[in-house]
């Protein structure tokens, strides 16, 4: 809970679904897209610093699946939404395994109005 007081909280949905195009076992050949974490997401700003990130967890311990600053985003082209999702690159830095560089992932809403102001608001702090 201190994490959230340290932040601004920009948007917060009770239940998303979030999606990573990876290999889905160490012994696969072709990427496809793995279910990573269901549960509340939130686009922080810290208090500190003005910097916008995302953060998701699993209930019901609260292990954290995405915890992603928001990359700049020059062409505009990183953060698109599509019906009830939002397309985004983020580094992951959760993961152990293959983590290192970009990762694409899809994140699902239940509504397409979470999913536009999701997109709108990394969106903008890409710029």
């Amino acid at each position: 809970a201190s994490e959230l007081a340290e932040n601004t909280i920009l948007h917060h949905v009770p239940k998303a679904k979030a999606y990573k195009f990876c290999l889905p076992n160490p012994s696969a050949e072709t990427p496809t897209w793995v279910e990573k974490a269901l549960g509340p997401l939130w686009l922080l700003k810290s208090n500190a610093t003005g910097k916008v990130r995302l953060l998701m967890r699993v209930p019901p311990l609260g292990k954290v699946a995405m915890n992603f600053s928001v990359l700049k985003d020059a062409a505009g082209t990183m953060y698109e939404v599509k019906g009830k999702r939002v397309m985004a690159a983020f580094v992951d830095t959760v993961e152990d395994v293959g983590a290192k560089g970009l990762s694409k992932w899809n994140i699902a809403f239940g509504k397409e109005e979470d999913a536009k102001e999701v997109a709108g608001i990394l969106k903008e702090a890409a710029k």
